[in-house]
């Protein structure tokens, strides 16, 4: 069921392309210079969310490098269907959101990531910012993830932009949020406003 097959020979299969892909983060580095701030709060192991805002088609990169975790994100269906993009995302592990079902396949691969220990990326804006909002709406996922396998999300914020060489690139991490004993709703805007938080610290 869902975007990814949940068993121990696609697990390992993931996990190797995902190492693959990790040489190219020398490359992500050089061009962007991106600065990480308080990615120590990340653990090493254990059910994680790492939940932010989204800027720009490059974020999932700044994630990915924070951590030497295979990182699974959660991604819209349509980008499964490219050419290179898709194969890449199917093999490194990645979740496919699916518009007509309202994400609740993705939902239940993303909980199954976290009962086995590993952790998710996800964007709970569902989309790059393009509104002249500092931050849109989130969707519930996230939350939803984090009640129902008792994990903890690691919210963080993105700023700067994505120019090779002459980049200003940062992401900062929050410390990790406890949201079980909240109301789906209470832990959402919760998670915002850490996130919000976040965003207006860069802004200074």
């Amino acid at each position: 069921m869902g975007g990814i097959v949940l068993n121990t020979m696609r697990d390992k299969y993931t996990k190797t392309y995902y190492r693959l892909l990790h040489i190219l983060k020398p490359i992500f580095i050089f061009l962007y210079h991106p600065k990480l701030v308080n990615k120590e709060v990340i653990p090493k192991d254990g059910p994680i969310i790492l939940a932010g805002n989204h800027v720009h088609i490059f974020d999932p990169g700044c994630v990915a490098i924070s951590t030497d975790r295979q990182m699974h994100f959660l991604a819209k269906e349509f980008l499964f269907e490219y050419p290179i993009v898709g194969p890449l995302f199917e093999k490194v592990g990645c979740i496919k959101v699916l518009k007509e079902k309202k994400n609740g396949t993705a939902l239940y691969d993303a909980i199954e990531v976290l009962k086995r220990g590993d952790a998710i990326g996800i964007f709970p804006e569902g989309k790059v910012k393009t509104e002249d909002v500092m931050l849109n709406p989130f969707k519930y996922g996230a939350v939803k993830m984090a009640q129902e396998t008792g994990s903890r999300i690691i919210p963080f914020a993105i700023s700067g932009r994505y120019i090779p060489f002459f980049g200003n690139v940062k992401i900062t991490y929050g410390e990790p949020l406890d949201v079980s004993k909240m109301e789906l709703k209470e832990a959402n805007e919760y998670l915002h406003e850490k996130v919000e938080e976040l965003i207006k610290k860069e802004d200074c």
